[in-house]
């Protein structure tokens, strides 16, 4: 096996997906949000879960670069849905961390026959449960999953994983993971959009020093109620302010007509685009709708536009 002589990591993993994201210079402190992941690391799992754009890899990586403890990194891609991928790099991304650890399941992963995940993940484990120091693994962008025998895996890595780790999912969708149980055990602290949304006071910190602004608190009061406090609609709407020569006047007729070109790109690139094509097709004939209702859809929908299933489930 090809090894690099400092991080252990094979040649066949790209080493990029194991690093954590850069910390941004200038950046609003959310120091509520690191006081939960820090009392996360006594937890089995710690998920953080909201839409694009509310600082969820934000908040994780600059918590990552202050944590105490080791963090294992891992990013996510659509291309990860393969078991002996993902596998692989969960390996890989730990193997940073515990250099010495994995080198027999590396190899079975990359044997003619292949073992089974269970069994995989049972080795994987023991030689875990050997480290007694305590360390984190951060999975970025889990909602990419969609591979059931990998969910699996990850079930049972969380049920069995050693007492001195933390696993910690950064995801867009809630994932089918006992969480309800992790819960009751209190082995579970959780991070969502209530909590990830910016207050009035990130909020005047954003937009006055991070984005260089000199809002007045009207406008900023309005930004905030436009917003709700969503990260990314608060920067892009800034962006457009700092394009314009009179911002406040921009913002007391329609912010949203010089940032909206802004927000229409973020959604195409970070939403729509990765929605399966049955499901775009179903936006494209209903856009034009103010309310949604089955029969209303069945007559906008084409036999052949409609989503498999979608009689059988629309009155579920």
């Amino acid at each position: 096996m090809k090894q690099e002589t400092k991080s252990h990591v094979t040649n066949e993993v790209l080493t990029t997906k194991l690093e954590k994201p850069p910390s941004r210079q200038l950046m609003v402190d959310r120091n509520h949000l690191l006081d939960l992941l820090n009392r996360g690391q006594d937890k089995r799992l710690s998920l953080v879960s909201a839409p694009a754009g509310f600082g969820k890899t934000t908040v994780v990586s600059q918590w990552a670069s202050i944590c105490d403890r080791p963090v294992a990194w891992l990013s996510l891609d659509e291309r990860d849905n393969d078991v002996i991928r993902f596998l692989t790099y969960v390996i890989e991304a730990i193997r940073i961390v515990f250099p010495n650890v994995g080198n027999g399941i590396l190899i079975s992963l990359r044997s003619p026959q292949l073992p089974q995940i269970d069994a995989v993940l049972s080795q994987f484990i023991n030689e875990l449960n050997t480290m007694q120091k305590a360390f984190t693994m951060v999975i970025d962008d889990y909602h990419l999953i969609n591979n059931r025998s990998i969910e699996q895996g990850l079930r049972f890595l969380v049920a069995q994983m050693p007492s001195h780790m933390n696993l910690t999912i950064v995801s867009r969708d809630i994932p089918d993971l006992p969480l309800s149980k992790l819960r009751a055990k209190n082995q579970l602290m959780e991070i969502g959009v209530k909590d990830l949304r910016f207050t009035g006071i990130e909020t005047v910190c954003f937009l006055n020093q991070v984005m260089g602004l000199s809002l007045t608190k009207k406008n900023i009061i309005e930004l905030e109620k436009i917003t709700e406090g969503w990260v990314t609609g608060l920067q892009l709407a800034a962006l457009s302010i700092q394009g314009n020569k009179d911002g406040t006047c921009l913002l007391e007729t329609d912010f949203l007509a010089g940032s909206r070109h802004f927000v229409m790109e973020y959604l195409f690139d970070e939403i729509l685009v990765q929605l399966p094509e049955h499901i775009l097709n179903f936006l494209m004939a209903t856009s034009m709708l103010e309310r949604f209702s089955a029969p209303l859809c069945d007559a906008l929908l084409s036999d052949e536009l409609i989503p498999t299933g979608w009689n059988s489930q629309k009155n579920d």
